[in-house]
């Protein structure tokens, strides 16, 4: 009498990103982590952006898993401000795989243009050109000491603010700084002279 066959085990390859779906990135640098089995395999992950098509590999562009739980995590650089697809596989031949949908909403760098002077007053313009409101706070400072008081203002996406300082002396170097003060922007630095 012929043996019984042993069922077919079904399959035990599983990849896990412990992320909600959807997860939002502040930064262009991050780190995702997750899960693996079997838990020695060597996972590598992908995002793809959603609307361009674009991909960009971890770096480096794969890890092997460590740990009793098959323990990973992937880098991710430079990533540009989009949403994404975020695909982690195990390396032939497991076959987990798991995907996630990642916002990334990098800093933009506020800028100050032109900046107007009559003897006795500056006007900074401050330009937002990131896609999300962002309150700032812009100030002069010069010397002999004569600071123009912190002005605040919102600012919304691709827009202009004025900042307008008056009382300074004539014929004076200063520089305006303006810096956020809610959102997700860095601050900029340009220097003026009021008029004779």
């Amino acid at each position: 009498m012929a043996k019984p066959r042993p069922a077919e085990a079904g399959p035990t390859d599983l990849v896990t990103i412990n992320l909600l779906d959807p997860t939002t990135f502040p930064t262009s640098n991050f780190t995702v982590s997750g899960t693996a089995n079997p838990t020695n395999a060597t996972v590598y992950g992908i995002l793809t952006n959603t609307a361009t098509g674009t991909t960009i590999p971890s770096n480096p562009a794969s890890t092997v898993c460590t740990g009793a739980n098959g323990d990973w995590s992937l880098d991710f650089l430079n990533v540009p401000p989009g949403t994404y697809i975020l695909g982690v596989n195990e390396q032939e031949p497991d076959e987990g795989a798991d995907a996630k949908n990642v916002i990334v909403t990098s800093p933009v760098t506020l800028t100050i243009g032109t900046i107007l002077t009559t003897p006795t007053t500056a006007t900074v313009p401050v330009t937002n050109p990131g896609p999300s409101p962002v309150t700032a706070s812009t100030v002069i400072t010069m010397s002999p000491p004569k600071h123009g008081k912190p002005k605040h203002k919102k600012i919304n996406a691709g827009q202009t603010q004025n900042f307008v300082f008056n009382g300074l002396p004539s014929n004076t170097e200063f520089t305006a700084t303006a810096y956020p003060i809610k959102g997700l922007a860095n601050g900029a630095v340009k220097k003026g002279k009021t008029k004779p």
